[in-house]
């Protein structure tokens, strides 16, 4: 709120992120005004079993040796400590948006919806279609899009908005501004540098992106130590494990467990 963006706190947004989320165990009492339930969007552990669980473990005992403390919710009321990873998957089958809000809307055999949606696939939006309400340059606003079909520029299909109704635009963090980009909204000399004619010259438009930095590090663990090699992975005994029971090695997703820590003691 302090930057000009009113609604937009921690305590603003919170609400939201609850209603989304669908915890698939127990919440404990002290980290229920943090989750939320019933939502859309399951949120689960991997289901721990014997050999692919061995380095989680051992990684847990490391850190607790170390003093760090084991936490049961780091998205709950404290972050800090050694956790097992939630993820965004059920049975053993990651969730995805399609999945959690789309997908219920279709029979499942019919592929038919009695509710107003139409699903196009193999298509990509490539411009937002921008009119003036009045006579003001200042005052625009969104009146449809602009698509293709399979990366063929010559199938195009504009499709208006309904009178008072919105285009919601969630592309991700590069889609959006380059799709507003496309629409000729963003810095002018940019636009025009591209041959793209300009709408509303809003030089914010695809600037300020920040990078998510990661360092890897790879550790040799002595042989005894179970990993998921190729041959591991692709075993009769390991794919039948995931499609029957959604568990096993396939369950897996990049990192089991992670450590949140601060690096100097006393720092906030």
């Amino acid at each position: 709120n302090e930057y000009g963006c009113k609604g937009w706190s921690y305590e603003d947004v919170l609400p939201f992120f609850n209603k989304i989320e669908d915890p698939t165990w127990t919440v404990q009492d002290e980290n229920k005004p943090f989750r939320g339930k019933g939502g859309p969007q399951k949120v689960s552990f991997k289901k721990q079993k014997g050999d692919n669980d061995k380095v989680g473990e051992l990684f847990i005992e490391a850190c607790k040796n170390k003093g760090f403390k084991y936490n049961e919710d780091y998205n709950g009321k404290d972050q800090d400590g050694v956790a097992r990873t939630q993820f965004n998957t059920y049975k053993g089958r990651r969730m995805t948006s399609f999945r959690s809000y789309i997908a219920p809307l279709f029979n499942r055999f019919t592929k038919k919806s009695q509710y107003n949606i139409d699903v196009l696939p193999n298509s990509q939006v490539t411009r937002i279609g921008v009119v003036k309400s009045n006579d003001s340059d200042s005052n625009l606003r969104a009146d449809g899009i602009e698509l293709v079909y399979n990366r063929d520029v010559n199938q195009k299909r504009i499709i208006k908005s309904a009178k008072n109704g919105e285009i919601i635009l969630s592309a991700g963090a590069i889609g959006s501004p380059h799709i507003l980009m496309l629409s000729g909204i963003g810095p002018k000399d940019e636009l025009k540098d591209k041959n793209v004619e300009c709408v509303a010259d809003i030089p914010g438009v695809g600037k300020n992106l920040q990078d998510h930095q990661l360092t890897s590090m790879r550790l040799r663990v002595p042989k005894n130590v179970p990993l998921l090699t190729r041959k591991e992975g692709q075993s009769i005994k390991t794919i039948m494990e995931y499609l029957f029971k959604g568990s096993g090695w396939l369950t897996t997703i990049t990192c089991d467990v992670q450590l949140f820590c601060k690096s100097e003691s006393g720092k906030s």
